[in-house]
């Protein structure tokens, strides 16, 4: 199964690396965790401005009910993504980007947060692979630091994942330093959500009582009922 999970994730790579994916390039960047904006914009409150973190860990090859999880979130992830088409026609105020993980602990950005593309994103979402580590609390830092420099709105990060951090700081360390480093440079502030897909949400619990707010999803049926219920809480103050 490693084996080919592996030569899944070198198609994956390939593909992506074709359709135009820019991986992180992190040799420029000094400390992975910092999160420390360049310069503090003025925002429009009525924008939107989203970092999907899709999981794509080895786990995420585990099927559940017959389907592969990284299937599952994939799916439903495109589905959802209608919902902020029909409310981004209708009010030309959503922008969006999408991060994956690949090899030991590195964050992809699958797409850049940007002006909201939707069939941009579906067909990118569709090439995604998984067989990775799960750098949880790397790729909030690495989510945080593109909403900064790309954010035009109300920031937001949507983290669905299937297991806990096994690799670099911790996520509630990291996130306790964005929610620091926002107050201390006058910094719009972030909303958290985090998709605890078929796994423990207490796995989160330092994330939720930093003010992230997380949800469980059991299985495919509730991932999408999950998602339907944070896309109306990111939409609805609108």
């Amino acid at each position: 199964m490693r084996i080919k999970n592996v030569l899944y994730a070198g198609l994956a790579a390939l593909l992506l690396s074709s359709s135009g994916c820019t991986k992180t390039d992190e040799a420029d960047i000094k400390d992975l965790y910092n999160v420390t904006p360049e310069t503090v914009k003025q925002i429009d409150n009525q924008r939107r401005s989203i970092a999907f973190i899709l999981d794509t860990s080895g786990s995420m090859y585990d099927r559940l009910k017959g389907e592969r999880k990284i299937d599952s979130a994939k799916k439903s992830l495109k589905e959802i993504l209608k919902t902020y088409k029909e409310f981004n026609d209708a009010n030309n105020n959503i922008e969006a980007g999408i991060f994956y993980f690949s090899g030991w602990a590195t964050v992809n950005n699958l797409v850049p947060v940007e002006k909201f593309d939707y069939l941009n994103l579906v067909e990118k979402i569709s090439r995604l692979e998984a067989d990775s580590n799960t750098p949880l609390g790397r790729s909030l830092a690495y989510a945080e630091r593109e909403l900064d420099k790309n954010a035009s709105g109300k920031k937001y990060i949507v983290l669905l994942t299937d297991g806990m951090n096994n690799t670099g700081r911790e996520p509630s360390s990291v996130w306790k330093d964005i929610i620091k480093t926002n107050d201390e440079a006058g910094d719009s502030p972030t909303t958290l959500y985090v998709i605890a897909f078929n796994t423990n949400k207490e796995y989160f619990k330092g994330l939720e009582e930093l003010g992230a707010i997380v949800y469980e999803a059991k299985d495919a049926a509730g991932l999408s009922e999950v998602l339907k219920e944070n896309t109306r809480r990111i939409l609805e103050k609108y």
